[in-house]
């Protein structure tokens, strides 16, 4: 739970990505939630399933997200079952190695006629290098980042980097789009749309 830099996603940016009249969201790595209630209660939120593999994290998101919209779940396996139009990787992708990602892709694309994967925040330069440019772009962030670089949890999680070209191996079943960063850190990462084919 120390990963919990707060920026909300933005409904509004998704509708106009997607164009999609109602969206069904899956949240993957969700942590403690970025979600605003007045965005939920959209009508074009049809619903939003938070998933993460930490199920420390299960009070406080049912306790933070009781609107019935929200379906909470922490097994990996129920969540490849359900029914999502947008996937969003919102400052997650830097944890999961590549042939983890495509593992976790193809489960999420299976039987999809519409669907569209969101990552955002995602980093291409080494984490010490990041970490050194970070205060000059983002001085809230590099702070935020600054008490967790003591952490013990935090040295031992692996951080992985993404060069554009890492996400070729998806060019076949999906379009790609990049973008600046839709998250708050715009020079240092980026952003990818990939819309299923």
């Amino acid at each position: 739970m120390i990963f919990h830099y707060n920026y909300p996603i933005n409904i509004s940016k998704l509708s106009l990505i997607t164009k999609l009249k109602k969206l069904e969201i899956l949240d993957f790595g969700c942590g403690i939630g970025n979600w605003f209630p007045h965005d939920v209660n959209l009508r074009k939120v049809k619903k939003i399933i938070l998933y993460d593999n930490n199920p420390n994290l299960k009070n406080l998101l049912k306790k933070k997200y009781s609107n019935k919209k929200f379906n909470i779940e922490f097994n990996y396996k129920n969540i490849k079952k359900k029914k999502f139009n947008v996937v969003i990787f919102s400052s997650v992708i830097q944890y999961i190695h590549a042939q983890d990602l495509k593992k976790i892709i193809n489960d999420l694309e299976k039987n999809k006629k519409k669907l569209f994967i969101i990552f955002t925040d995602i980093p291409y330069l080494p984490r010490i290098l990041e970490f050194f440019l970070l205060p000059f772009f983002n001085l809230k962030r590099f702070l935020y980042v600054l008490k967790l670089v003591f952490l013990s949890e935090y040295k031992k999680k692996k951080f992985f980097t993404y060069k554009k070209n890492s996400f070729n191996i998806f060019k076949g079943k999906f379009n790609l789009i990049f973008s600046k960063n839709l998250h708050d850190l715009k020079f240092l990462r980026y952003s990818l749309i990939m819309r299923l084919k």
